[in-house]
């Protein structure tokens, strides 16, 4: 097994052992306060029966995750379009995008340090929003991951304060979180597992 094929599976055995339903041992070991819970992005338009029950938004996930920030976000990240300027329309649909980019470049002035690893962005994705990021005062640090594997970065995740943290399918794209059929995990105060596959993230960023 290639070095992409076992990030892959390293992410999926995360949200496998983090999320699985039932575990009344891994909810007790990080204290009554630890929840987990699943996230799903679904296309604007696209609607179900009325048995159907959705799991919170990717949308309201992250910003969840960014009101309770307190000292720090890292994420990594496969490239950044959260707005429409690659597109280079005025889509309604990216209204989400937008607001997840202003309020992640107002976590600095709040004294949160946000820290975000990207794989080298190629010619079609634009540069503005990590421009926009590190304006803001956020710390933005480029993998080179063609050089290191021959491949991209292309793990997705959001660790808030050491603690709390999303990991999933969506990339930081407009079109993620209103347009494409998504799913995740997020988990608050899981300070029995974030810590763990999160060392990594130091190294990244």
């Amino acid at each position: 097994m290639g070095r992409h094929g076992r990030s892959s599976l390293l992410i999926v055995t995360i949200v496998t052992i983090a999320l699985r339903p039932g575990d009344a041992n891994a909810a007790a070991s990080c204290g009554d306060t630890c929840g987990a819970i699943l996230t799903e992005s679904i296309p604007e338009g696209m609607t179900f029966g009325a048995e159907f029950a959705p799991n919170p938004s990717t949308f309201t996930t992250w910003l969840n995750l960014m009101a309770a920030a307190t000292r720090s976000l890292d994420i990594a990240s496969f490239y950044w379009t959260l707005t429409n300027e690659d597109t280079g329309t005025r889509e309604p649909s990216a209204a989400q995008g937008e607001r997840i980019l202003k309020e992640l470049t107002a976590l600095p002035q709040r004294g949160v340090a946000v820290r975000v690893a990207v794989s080298r962005p190629s010619r079609k994705f634009p540069l503005s929003d990590l421009e926009a990021l590190e304006q803001s005062g956020a710390a933005v640090r480029v993998v080179d991951m063609p050089r290191l594997t021959g491949g991209v970065l292309h793990t997705k995740f959001w660790l808030v304060d050491g603690a709390h943290f999303y990991v999933g399918s969506a990339n930081m794209d407009w079109r993620s979180l209103t347009q494409v059929r998504g799913r995740g995990g997020s988990r608050e105060n899981g300070r029995q597992t974030a810590p763990k596959w999160c060392q990594m993230a130091p190294k990244w960023l």
